[in-house]
């Protein structure tokens, strides 16, 4: 009856605080949060995806006759894009510095609704897919690894850390 009453609620409560901690590797710290690797490398595959699907709609967008028409696309003067919006090079060192650099901007009172992301996706594809349409494509060219949330995600907090980073050019 001790066992039960005293080290099991004391056994119990120290394998939940020390939960998970033993396998996952930290690599940063920033206002208390800890970003660890497994959480940084899913967020760089996202980027990876993110990039492409939005190659693969500028180049849709483009061969309709339609333009992108949001800030940062640019295409070259031999048509090949050279510009989506975003880092165009997903890495670790990368990826932690969006998570820092986008939490930055929020703590400045920057934020992005999902209603804003929606309307800077149908700018970027000039009006040629519904949301539902790019959501449906964003399931197929991930293996239904990646839906639209997911995207606006990795929009929302890629365009707040840029952001944060023309802020302190400014």
């Amino acid at each position: 009856a001790l066992f039960a009453f005293v080290v099991l609620p004391v056994l119990d409560q120290y394998m939940r605080q020390n939960a998970g901690t033993g396998n996952e590797q930290v690599l940063a710290t920033f206002d208390g949060q800890n970003l660890t690797k497994e959480r940084v490398d899913g967020f760089t595959r996202g980027h990876q995806a993110t990039l492409f699907f939005l190659r693969d709609l500028a180049d849709r967008t483009l061969r309709s006759g339609r333009t992108p028409q949001t800030a940062g696309f640019q295409q070259g003067q031999d048509g090949n894009i050279t510009g989506l919006g975003i880092n165009p090079e997903p890495s670790t060192e990368g990826s932690i510095r969006t998570f820092v650099f986008a939490g930055q901007a929020t703590k400045k009172g920057f934020a992005l609704s999902d209603s804003e992301l929606a309307v800077w996706l149908e700018r970027f594809c000039d009006g040629l897919y519904s949301e539902a349409q790019l959501n449906s494509l964003a399931k197929k060219m991930s293996s239904n690894s990646m839906n639209l949330p997911m995207l606006k995600e990795q929009l929302r907090l890629h365009m707040l850390a840029q952001v944060f980073i023309n802020r302190g050019y400014a």
